[in-house]
């Protein structure tokens, strides 16, 4: 069972490093309007409030996979692009070549000399407990506070030079260890017990059952993800319901590394 959670758990930032808002796609007209209509710096598919907008989606009409055209602007174009993978001429998934050769970091490995990590990638706080008396134990057989990192996009998702915080005015309080990865369309779980010798997923600092906040910085320095709340029932999570979604729930029956539902 689960509750709508009240106006004690504030979203400050929702997916891309320089912020983006999840306002965009209210109207879906919005999405393919070439305005930035909630002036957030990100203009129709490329604003997160658009995804799942037929119109961001690059396969749901067959002729988006063979007009040459980025239509949901994620970098990839035509058969490149996975949403068009089973689609018409892209039955067989991605092509020898490159339709976008233009070194734009999709996460192809061909000759156009692409990296295997999208630019526009992220990865979100999707799920935390910051008080765990019975939900699940860690690998010591502690039940540790925790947090989930969720990865929206097929590649996986290293967090290599990123740190975790929670306190937003100390953004490298907690580097993260290198070679840490947040799988394609998965969670990465990490514990929040102050006990970072205990694995490379335990960070160096608790969650506040009473009220607190956590933010993830990326290895430049900028916030990719942040939350704020007030005080938290024990064995009760804030979750993004669904994955990766704008909307916050208190679900009294978590999900770590799994769907939030």
């Amino acid at each position: 069972m689960r509750a709508l959670l009240p106006l004690t758990l504030l979203l400050l930032c929702s997916c891309k490093p320089d912020g983006v808002s999840s306002d965009e796609g209210a109207d879906p007209s919005q999405c393919e309007d070439q305005t930035d209509n909630d002036a957030d710096g990100f203009v129709d598919c490329a604003d997160q409030g658009c995804i799942g907008v037929s119109v961001c989606i690059e396969g749901d009409v067959a002729d988006d996979c063979t007009d040459g055209v980025d239509n949901d602007l994620d970098g990839w174009v035509d058969c490149d692009d996975q949403d068009c993978w089973g689609v018409g001429s892209c039955d067989d998934g991605p092509p020898e070549g490159d339709a976008d050769a233009d070194m734009d970091s999709d996460t192809d490995t061909d000759a156009d000399s692409d990296t295997d990590a999208d630019a526009d990638a992220y990865v979100l706080i999707n799920e935390f407990l910051a008080s765990n008396w019975a939900v699940n134990a860690d690998e010591h057989g502690e039940y540790d506070d925790w947090f989930e990192l969720y990865n929206p996009f097929p590649g996986d998702y290293p967090l290599d030079g990123f740190t975790v915080t929670n306190n937003l005015d100390d953004p490298e309080a907690c580097p993260l260890e290198d070679g840490l990865v947040v799988p394609g369309e998965g969670w990465l779980l990490l514990w929040a017990d102050s006990n970072p010798d205990q694995g490379d997923t335990h960070v160096c600092f608790n969650l506040g059952r009473s009220g607190g906040e956590l933010g993830i910085f990326d290895d430049g320095g900028d916030e990719m993800d942040a939350v704020q709340w007030d005080e938290q029932s024990t064995d009760v999570s804030a979750a993004r319901m669904p994955d990766g979604g704008t909307s916050w729930e208190y679900d009294d029956s978590p999900t770590p590394e799994a769907e939030n539902r």
